[in-house]
């Protein structure tokens, strides 16, 4: 749980900032992206995690 609460908080500090820095460097022609630092809960990264965990003989 923790590690979920401390990953929204760093997603909504990294939206934060990019939307601001879009918002400002936009009229001047700049495009901004952004890395998330977190695994997104997906059908497909379930799908590779439930490979990943066979692989090495691990539950998922």
């Amino acid at each position: 749980m923790a590690w979920t609460s401390l990953a929204t908080v760093f997603s909504t500090q990294n939206l934060a900032t990019v939307r601001t820095a879009a918002l400002e460097g936009g009229p001047h022609g700049l495009t901004v992206n952004a890395v998330a630092p977190v695994w997104m809960d997906t059908a497909l990264m379930r799908g590779q995690l439930d490979a990943q965990a066979k692989n090495r003989g691990m539950s998922s």
